[in-house]
């Protein structure tokens, strides 16, 4: 059987300790000896020590803005709209795929993160990582002036607390099918503020998405934000 490669013992390794000894008990030369490792091998890995269990959310992001940076289609007004809405979706969906592939280790961190701020101070600002990524690529597909800026805002806060909303549920044990859970939240979350405008017309996003709904959005958005943060 191979050995694990050393990046993986390292994660591995502090999983192991921060769940047996707590995170402030264990050190970085702790999870070095664990590992079979130095402290200089650590450190040539991570840059602290919380960033053990939080290996992947560089390349993670680096593979959202990948996608939602993805060409602009050339064409009527409904093709934009459709392209603009599969790359959102499709980086949503990316995400959530990721942490559900880690299985075990995605559900250990959660836990982790419910005790130990600094994992969940990390966690947050990758969230904020992420909301921006978003930001900026439905901005830019509704024209980039300032005015598209709120909707933009929305559009990637809705994004994000849909995906965050089935992906927390599926930590906690209370979904099995976190797939379809999220194909039904995306959809309700991002119906407002990415609708596929009629091949005939070619209003601007604001003006489509107060024709489809507006308040029970809204209100829906704010209970998952209060959820985030209390959750």
């Amino acid at each position: 059987m191979r050995t694990p490669a050393m990046r993986e013992r390292l994660v591995d390794a502090a999983f192991e300790l921060f769940e047996e000894r707590g995170f402030d008990q264990t050190t970085v030369d702790d999870v070095a000896e664990r590992a079979g490792a130095g402290r200089t091998t650590f450190f040539r890995h991570f840059r602290a020590k919380e960033d053990a269990v939080l290996a992947d959310h560089d390349a993670l992001l680096a593979r959202v803005t990948t996608i939602l940076a993805a060409p602009e289609v050339e064409g009527p007004p409904a093709d934009a709209w459709q392209a603009l809405t599969k790359r959102v979706v499709s980086a949503a969906r990316a995400v959530l795929e990721h942490y559900v592939a880690e299985g075990e280790r995605a559900r250990r961190r959660y836990r982790l993160s419910a005790t130990v701020p600094a994992i969940r101070s990390r966690e947050v600002a990758g969230m904020r990582s992420y909301q921006h990524a978003f930001r900026a690529a439905i901005k830019a597909g509704f024209g980039g002036d300032e005015r598209s800026g709120l909707d933009a805002e929305l559009a990637a806060t809705a994004a994000i607390a849909a995906t965050h909303h089935v992906l927390r549920r599926w930590l906690r044990s209370e979904t099995q099918s976190p797939q379809a859970d999220f194909d039904a939240a995306i959809t309700h979350a991002l119906t407002p503020w990415l609708p596929v405008a009629p091949q005939e017309v070619t209003l601007p996003p604001r003006v489509v998405a107060a024709v489809r709904r507006t308040t029970p959005l809204l209100e829906d958005l704010l209970d998952e934000l209060q959820a985030m943060t209390s959750g």
